[in-house]
């Protein structure tokens, strides 16, 4: 509330707020103001009140400066008031979770560096390190996935339990167990794996008519009580279910089931998206149930 606070009189007055970097600090702290005080990154002035090492790596990354921060908020010198304290608000939760994660083994069979996808989670940069995580699945899958950049759903078993593990591991570290593969794989079972239900579900139909999300722009990349639980990561369902359906078949996940028969898991213990309908074409729901998505929804979107 106090750093809410903060950014509220500094974009009262037309101006954000600036941190207080110290020079020669790991080398990279050299520039004044930072993007990086919305987004709940700490500064290196901040950093010896840090206890997590991951956070402590965010405080040595260079620092973006206002007029960068001034842009992503839609490229106006004057910051509507709402909209800096919602982003405030958005990197306090981020902040929170980053400060209290504890660290993920990197892990992997195959050689493979989780060090970028970890700083994008751990920075709240949900669609880059969604971007990521669609490369490394490529990777993992082989080389004819990495040269046509996406992975035929036969190619998902020969992902390694552990590079799959440590994938699903960071999601749920940074995003509070609210994302990950594993956390799709609860919610597709508790829905009795009904691909009509799961997608609405997760977020990615919406609206009565159950519409399916345009990537990238109408999906949502912020941790927040907008955004349902499972909703990222993304895997293309453009030419059908199989994929996604290795994906969370996937030895790794097989916990999943005991665990929720240890808990008890239903379906209601899972947030849902209250976001409306965007207006695109729609067909009966019986229609679209196990169909792959129309293309013109999700263009571009590989993996």
């Amino acid at each position: 509330m106090a750093a809410a606070a903060r950014l509220e009189a500094a974009v009262a007055s037309h101006s954000f707020a600036t941190a207080s970097l110290q020079q020669g600090t790991a080398g990279a702290c050299s520039q004044e103001g930072s993007w990086a005080v919305l987004r709940g990154i700490p500064s290196c002035s901040q950093k010896q009140q840090v206890s997590s090492p991951a956070a402590s790596r965010l405080c040595n990354r260079k620092q973006i400066p206002v007029e960068l921060a001034r842009k992503q908020l839609g490229g106006s010198r004057r910051i509507g008031r709402r909209r800096a304290v919602s982003v405030a608000a958005e990197a306090n939760v981020q902040q929170e979770v980053v400060s209290n994660v504890e660290e993920v083994p990197l892990k992997s069979d195959m050689g493979v560096s989780y060090e970028l996808l970890r700083d994008k989670l751990a920075a709240g940069e949900w669609e880059e390190a969604d971007n990521e995580t669609r490369r490394l699945m490529c990777v993992l899958a082989g080389e004819g996935a990495v040269k046509r950049k996406w992975v035929y759903f036969t190619e998902v078993q020969f992902i390694p339990e552990t590079d799959i593990d440590t994938i699903d591991r960071l999601w749920k570290a940074y995003s509070n167990g609210r994302f990950g593969f594993s956390v799709q794989r609860k919610i597709w079972t508790a829905a009795k794996r009904s691909w009509k239900v799961f997608f609405e579900k997760i977020g990615w139909t919406v609206g009565e008519r159950r519409d399916y999300r345009k990537f990238p722009l109408d999906f949502l990349w912020k941790l927040d009580a907008e955004t349902p639980t499972g909703h990222l990561p993304l895997t293309n369902a453009l030419r059908g279910t199989q994929l996604l359906e290795a994906v969370l078949k996937h030895p790794a996940f097989d916990f999943v089931d005991e665990e929720m028969k240890l808990t008890g898991d239903s379906l209601s213990d899972y947030t849902s998206s209250s976001v409306p309908s965007p207006s695109l074409p729609s067909k009966p729901a019986e229609e679209r149930t196990n169909a792959p998505l129309p293309e013109a929804y999700m263009a571009d979107f590989n993996f």
